[in-house]
């Protein structure tokens, strides 16, 4: 799924498996909200458009995320804001990549 205006986004449920690269791209300024999600062998879940510089908000609440190659949330843009709350995750390198300092948050989470 890409975001190719502005706007938000909310995926309640089901899964990715075996996604070479990324599973959401996110192309223009907005919220992409994930909630009782199931993600294993992936690149990355939600990725920001490489070098852009707009605002992004990203969650995901209450999901299972594993095998992953790069991280689970991925930004460039210096304002994008990004947390991970109550959900497991299982041999993922990083939960977040690139988001400037402050602009990350977690809790409530399990790495099994």
């Amino acid at each position: 799924m890409t975001l190719k205006e502005p706007g938000t986004v909310n995926i309640t449920g089901g899964g990715a498996y075996h996604a070479y690269d990324k599973v959401f791209q996110i192309n223009a300024e907005g919220t992409i909200n994930i909630k009782n999600f199931r993600a294993d062998d992936i690149g990355k879940l939600v990725r920001q458009l490489g070098g852009s510089k707009f605002r992004v908000n990203m969650t995901v609440d209450n999901s299972d995320i594993s095998n992953v190659k790069d991280s689970i949330l991925r930004s460039d843009g210096p304002n994008s804001k990004a947390k991970i709350t109550n959900t497991r995750y299982h041999n993922v390198p990083q939960l977040f990549k690139g988001f400037a300092s402050g602009n990350t948050s977690e809790s409530g989470n399990t790495k099994y």
